[in-house]
């Protein structure tokens, strides 16, 4: 994402605080500029936020990195990965022990970390 082969209106989301603070600002090292803030950034902040970045064919996804907004103590400091092929039905991608693996890692807002290894690849 971080290099924009993924389009802006192939990432979206559940809320946005506003038109500047869109899904798709949600790329590593976004930085601010005139018509958007460095990071996505929800309405509401509660559990029931989402972003979906939609692949368009099938990819081989192995993990999730994430990122602090950078213009702002701003960071996710937990979130679950889930996946879809029809975007109706959700999995999620599980744990060792088979339950939704919980991911975040996040200290502050220029750092990003690698948050969430999948065991087994996604396409």
């Amino acid at each position: 994402m971080e290099t924009n082969a993924i389009r802006d209106n192939d990432i979206t989301a559940s809320s946005e605080l506003k038109a500047d603070h869109g899904a798709r600002n949600a790329r590593l090292n976004q930085l601010s500029q005139s018509d958007r803030i460095g990071a996505w950034s929800a309405e509401m902040s509660d559990t029931e936020q989402w972003i979906q970045v939609n692949l368009t064919e099938s990819q081989l996804v192995r993990g999730v990195m994430t990122q602090g907004r950078a213009d702002c103590d701003e960071w996710v400091t937990k979130y679950t990965v889930q996946y879809s092929n029809d975007s109706v039905t959700w999995y999620n991608v599980t744990g060792e022990n088979q339950t939704a693996m919980v991911s975040c890692n996040n200290i502050d807002t220029f750092c990003f970390q690698c948050d969430s290894i999948i065991a087994a690849p996604l396409f």
